[in-house]
């Protein structure tokens, strides 16, 4: 008899990645030989707006997992406000730095200063977006049942998760949330004193 829930204690990064690519293959319309984690979604593979709505939908209903549903700028003007994070329509070094300790995977040497937002955008690659699956992924296994402490998998009835004691459904975690609370410990740690002296903050232990 099938189980009631489905559940994977570990996490294959591996899989991860050759799925995203093939969802964001799938969106695009494009070979998914052809794409890698290096590409990036707009410089390279041509994404619009739409499209990374549909790579979105793709990684949810793939992953069980709410996706953010701004991008790490939008949530840094959000909480930060639009002066700490691109006055006159550049980054501030403050944003840069946002961008190099909450993004490891983009090439350091484009995170430069007089960077535009436009010109930040291009620089995403796939890799990103594997990023953000496992981070999700990692929440996600991490949810106990708050009624009895028991653990808490994927539902096969309905998108949400449930208790395997106890049968308490839980919405997934919220990427939104997840990813801005994230970004306020980053920028928390920026701002401590001394921290960006010179224009130069220490970067993150990985």
């Amino acid at each position: 008899m099938t189980s009631q829930w489905t559940h994977v204690p570990n996490i294959d990064r591996t899989a991860v990645s050759q799925q995203v690519i093939e969802i964001v293959a799938r969106a695009l319309d494009q070979d998914p030989a052809k794409v890698h984690l290096h590409s990036r979604l707009w410089g390279d593979l041509g994404a619009e707006s739409l499209d990374m709505l549909d790579i979105a939908f793709g990684l949810e209903s793939t992953f069980k997992i709410r996706v953010p549903h701004s991008d790490l700028l939008g949530r840094a003007r959000d909480h930060f406000g639009e002066e700490r994070i691109a006055p006159n329509g550049i980054l501030s070094e403050f944003a840069l730095e946002l961008i190099r300790r909450s993004m490891p995977e983009l090439d350091p040497a484009q995170i430069r200063s007089g960077l535009t937002p436009y010109e930040f955008r291009r620089t995403i690659p796939v890799e990103s977006l594997v990023r953000v699956v496992m981070r999700l992924l990692e929440q996600k296994a991490q949810q106990t049942c708050p009624a009895c402490s028991g653990r808490l998998a994927d539902s096969e009835s309905a998108p949400e998760l449930q208790c395997t004691q106890c049968g308490l459904t839980q919405p997934y975690p919220s990427g939104e949330q997840i990813f801005m609370d994230d970004l306020v410990a980053v920028g928390s740690r920026i701002e401590a004193p001394g921290a960006l002296s010179n224009g130069t903050a220490p970067r993150e232990a990985k």
